[in-house]
C-alpha cells in the first residue's frame, strides 16, 4: 500500500470526510490525529471511571478506574515485553533450553 493510500484509510476511519482531508497540511492532519487520539483516550477513562462503579457492590475489590484504562492502551513495547514474559514461561513449563 502507497503512503498515500495509507494516510487516506486512516483520514477516513478517523472521521474525515475526503474533502477536509484534501485540504488539510501535512501538520494538520498530524494536530488532528493527535487530539483525536487524546479525545478518545478521554472518552476512554470516563467509561473505565463508570465501569469501576458499575462493578464495585459485584465484587470483594473493585478494580480502579486506571487498571480498567491501562488494559484498553497497550503499547507496542508493551505488547513485545508481555511476548518475551510468555515466552520465558512456556521454555520453563516446557522444559525447552
Amino acid at each position: 500500500m502507497e503512503w498515500a493510500e495509507a494516510a487516506e484509510d486512516t483520514a477516513f476511519s478517523a472521521g474525515l470526510k475526503p474533502a477536509e482531508f484534501l485540504e488539510m497540511q501535512p501538520h494538520e492532519f498530524y494536530k488532528y490525529l493527535n487530539c483525536r487520539t487524546k479525545a478518545i483516550k478521554n472518552e476512554d477513562m470516563r467509561r473505565a471511571y463508570f465501569t469501576s462503579w458499575m462493578l464495585a457492590p459485584h465484587v470483594k475489590t473493585p478494580p480502579t478506574p486506571q487498571v480498567i484504562y491501562e488494559g484498553l492502551w497497550v503499547t507496542e513495547e508493551e505488547k513485545r515485553n508481555q511476548q518475551k514474559e510468555d515466552y520465558e514461561i512456556l521454555k520453563k513449563e516446557f522444559g525447552i533450553k
